[in-house]
């Protein structure tokens, strides 16, 4: 499916960025939840545009044509900002969007980023290398969707079994080193109760 941001009607942008520019001005932009009711109503960055209790990140794709992964990613950013600058952010963020644009490679362009960025890139703040493999096969296989040539559901399946299990392996040496300090911890008790 094709969307085409805002479908391509400038009405509904100017309407979407009135919506979060009245909850801006009524100081009902908060961190913490997707809709808060109270004395004083309180919407995230998803919820000053949907005021959807639930979220709603996927009613971007029908009411506006922008893809849900870039709600996912406008609240997840919204959250790790501080107050001064996520308060803003959700009235940016939509007015960064070009009435019509195509924004079905966003995505995957920032996920690609998201692991190979040499500087903020998942491959570089570990030292675990199958971490580092699972990173890179992500990104090539977000760079083949950016170039056309996406995935077989196999292969997405197959790289989502190998991330499980890359992430499940560093959770048990995690589990048994716990372990060992837990039992190394009894051993110098007990040798010094002697």
């Amino acid at each position: 499916m094709t969307l085409v941001a805002y479908h391509n009607d400038p009405k509904l942008k100017a309407r979407v960025l009135a919506k979060i520019q009245a909850h801006r001005m009524a100081d009902e932009i908060a961190k913490g939840a997707y809709v808060r009711a109270g004395v004083v109503p309180t919407y995230c960055a998803v919820g000053c545009v949907l005021e959807d209790p639930d979220g709603g990140h996927m009613r971007y794709e029908a009411e506006f044509g922008i893809p849900a992964q870039l709600a996912y990613l406008e609240d997840g950013i919204f959250e790790g900002l501080p107050n001064d600058l996520a308060i803003p952010w959700p009235e940016r963020f939509m007015d960064a969007i070009q009435v019509g644009a195509d924004l079905s490679k966003v995505w995957p362009q920032f996920a690609v980023w998201l692991m190979t960025d040499e500087e903020w890139g998942l491959m570089y703040v570990t030292e675990a290398e199958d971490v580092k493999a699972i990173c890179q096969r992500v990104a090539d296989g977000y760079t083949r969707d950016v170039e056309g040539n996406p995935l077989s559901d196999e292969d997405v399946e197959a790289l989502k079994r190998d991330a499980r299990a890359a992430r499940d392996a560093r959770a048990a040496r995690a589990a048994r080193a716990a372990w060992a300090a837990r039992d190394a911890r009894a051993a110098w008790a007990a040798r010094d109760a002697r």
